[in-house]
């Protein structure tokens, strides 16, 4: 008998403790449906809290590309369900949490929701009530060398309203002028602004002004998010800025005369061409980046430069490119090349600090292969434009032939309406009336060479020219440049052969002969 107890003892021994009993868990998944602001849907982040647990442990996952989530081997119990997005980080806005259960062995369904467009201005702005077509422009305005919050300052908003007099049969427009001011922690509301317009933004704080940027809001956004710093040691004054346009002005209602007068002769200077075409801010800060296609091919001999700053540069074979001496705070990094769409990119500078960006250019006019069975004559759009828009200026290939002008800018002298300030290249085109006060100054109108926005008047000559259009202001211009032709639009049509040095038109099938403009 004591042989088998001493061997029932041996086998407990061996064997080893029983394993402990297993946790019980549960899975839990869901959607979220919706987007904010253009960010997409995998921005979004859904929290989950234990309540049960003294630690308050928390899960976090994101959704995937379709809205989707999942989270298994949760520990059964009482939980809330939150669901984040930078956007709503930005404004400081929570959604309303959802409870729930998870069981042992069981998926439980949580489904989650963005706030639409209309919801969300309704939280960002309570109490204001909106007209369908409004929306909310915030953010956050920052001392872009102490990265401190800048109170007090005025945030600016400006934007073209075009009405049609069907009466008088006439097209009017005019400029909205919005203002907002920071609070002490910084942040701003601009509330009622205009969808789906193109809106010119500036901060302004103790006499000083930050660069000129764009944005829009579409309607089903509701709320665009745009944080702003300005550097008080680089950004100019207010003064600087006002004396600037008011010189220019000046010398264009008096040299407008004088233009008129030179064309009849087959000629035309300007008093202004060694007035400078537009400021020459220099800094600490540096930025470097790389230019490629939408197709990942690196861009050679791209100009790059920020706006109202000294430094400008090309980009190497690599693509790459560094600009430094730049001023700090928001600026607007211009980036172009002919045969892709002008690039304008606000970007946050800080001072002794190196930003890297990279930049993707697309096509201006994107083709595909066509098997032509009929063609169409060349300029289809400057000869659609000229018979049927009655406020534009057009010259055709002959005109330009026999006005035997060796630039540019003096052929479009003789168009009217606008005189040109500074020399060379970058030569400006400005109206001759200015804007009413208040308004974001012009610099020039926007140049538009065989499709590519942001060019300069004398970066072709004469004899590359095959046609051009002068619009002096939005009502006048074509609805395609919408946003964009504040200052008027000069567009400029290329003839076929060679092109400014460093661009190349894309490949295209030999039998193409029309690009399917109407």
């Amino acid at each position: 008998m004591r042989t088998v107890i001493a061997t029932s003892a041996m086998v407990l021994v061996l064997t080893g403790p029983l394993a402990a009993p297993q946790t019980p868990v549960g899975r839990l998944e869901g959607s979220v449906r919706g987007t904010l602001a253009s960010r997409p849907i995998t921005a979004a982040q859904v929290s989950i809290v234990r309540l049960e647990s003294d630690t308050n442990i928390t899960f976090s996952t994101r959704v995937d590309a379709h809205g989707r989530f999942r989270v298994d081997s949760l520990p059964v119990g009482h939980y809330l369900v939150q669901l984040n997005h930078p956007t709503l980080d930005s404004l400081d806005v929570a959604l309303p949490t959802d409870r729930l259960v998870i069981s042992d062995g069981r998926t439980t369904r949580s489904d989650l929701s963005l706030p639409s467009g209309a919801g969300l201005r309704e939280i960002v702005c309570p109490g204001v009530k909106f007209d369908p077509e409004k929306a909310v422009v915030a953010g956050r305005v920052v001392d872009a060398d102490t990265d401190l919050p800048l109170a007090g300052a005025k945030v600016v908003v400006v934007w073209t309203e075009i009405t049609i007099d069907r009466k008088k049969r006439k097209i009017e427009t005019e400029q909205r002028l919005g203002v907002g001011a920071t609070n002490r922690l910084g942040e701003y509301r601009l509330c009622g602004v205009p969808t789906d317009r193109s809106l010119a933004m500036q901060i302004q704080h103790n006499g000083r002004a930050g660069a000129t940027t764009r944005l829009s809001v579409t309607r089903e956004e509701g709320v665009v998010v745009r944080d702003l710093s300005l550097s008080e040691r680089f950004a100019p004054t207010i003064a600087a800025l006002d004396s600037l346009e008011q010189l220019l002005a000046a010398r264009a209602a008096a040299d407008s005369a004088i233009i008129a007068d030179a064309a009849s002769v087959g000629s035309a200077s300007s008093s202004a061409d060694s007035m400078p075409l537009e400021l020459a801010l220099t800094g600490n800060a540096t930025l470097s980046g790389t230019v490629r296609a939408t197709t990942g091919r690196v861009l050679s001999g791209v100009d790059v430069r920020v706006r109202d700053a000294g430094p400008s540069t090309t980009t190497d074979g690599a693509g790459r490119f560094v600009l430094g001496g730049l001023p700090t705070g928001t600026q607007l990094l211009v980036v172009r090349k002919l045969g892709y769409a002008l690039a304008e990119i606000p970007v946050e500078l800080r001072p002794n600090t190196r930003r890297e960006e990279r930049v993707q250019l697309r096509r201006a006019v994107a083709l595909d292969s066509v098997r032509v069975l009929a063609t169409r004559p060349p300029l289809a759009e400057f000869e659609y434009n000229r018979r049927t828009n009655m406020f534009g200026h057009f010259m055709g290939m002959g005109e330009i032939q026999r006005s035997q002008a060796k630039k540019t800018s003096d052929l479009l002298s003789r168009l009217g309406g606008y005189v040109q300030m500074g020399r060379g290249r970058y030569v400006k085109m400005m109206a001759v009336q200015p804007g009413p006060p208040g308004t974001v100054p012009c610099r020039g109108a926007n140049v538009v060479i065989d499709g590519t926005e942001g060019w300069d008047v004398n970066d072709v000559v004469p004899n590359q020219i095959a046609g051009i259009e002068l619009y002096k202001d939005a009502a006048s211009a074509p609805l395609k440049y919408a946003g964009r032709a504040d200052c008027g639009v000069i567009v400029i049509w290329l003839r076929p052969g060679p092109r400014r040095r460093g661009w190349s038109e894309p490949k295209q099938p030999a039998t193409l002969q029309y690009n399917g403009y109407p």
